[in-house]
């Protein structure tokens, strides 16, 4: 009877150790598709003191909204997944050239706040978040910065798939520029930054 009793009890640890595993595992059906909007993004800034040297600042940059679903071949949305999002020239990926960063609006207030919503600093490392349990998608924000050159892409992970979005921050000189142009920074400080892009305007092509 005893001997009895410590198989049922075996087989009941079992049962919830099976359980258990199966809830902590992120299974997907093979037909699922991760994807990531706006698939790509193009910043093209125009000045007349375009230049080859780069010198980082805060500003000038640009909020560019973000989202990354998750669906079925239905097309029906997976909630209550793990997403893992992280950006090239982040830094959490490439310390002190930070130009890229990845914002997740946690209040809700619809107000971008970087000295606590930034989920790409050095200490943040990769960023994870579930998708949502009716749209089975995340929301946030990538902010690119103007100052300087480059292009790189936004990778989100889950359970084995990938969505890729790729972005490219360009200069250009044009020589028609006037002096009465809009700045682009505050023309009253002295950085090198502020001075490498006066008097400039920029357009985004989607």
């Amino acid at each position: 009877m005893r001997k009895g009793r410590r198989i049922l009890c075996l087989l009941q640890s079992m049962i919830v150790t099976v359980s258990l595993s199966g809830c902590d595992s992120q299974q997907l059906p093979l037909n699922a598709q991760l994807t990531m909007l706006p698939a790509t993004r193009t910043v093209d800034v125009v000045s007349d003191l375009a230049t080859n040297t780069c010198w980082r600042d805060d500003y000038p940059y640009l909020d560019v909204p973000m989202v990354v679903s998750l669906t079925d071949a239905q097309a029906s949305p997976i909630g209550g997944i793990t997403i893992q999002i992280y950006a090239d020239w982040s830094a959490h990926t490439t310390p002190f050239v930070d130009v890229v960063t990845l914002l997740y609006d946690f209040n809700g207030d619809g107000v971008v706040d970087p000295e606590n919503e930034s989920v790409s600093d050095g200490e943040s490392g990769v960023f994870e978040w579930q998708t949502a349990q009716h749209s089975g998608s995340v929301a946030f924000t990538a902010r690119l910065n103007l100052t300087c050159q480059y292009s790189g892409e936004i990778v989100a992970v889950a359970a084995g798939f990938q969505a890729v979005s790729t972005f490219n921050v360009a200069h250009r000189q044009d020589q028609s520029i006037s002096n009465s142009d809009v700045s682009l920074v505050n023309t009253n400080t002295a950085t090198p930054s502020s001075l490498a892009i006066q008097q400039s305007v920029w357009s985004v092509h989607p």
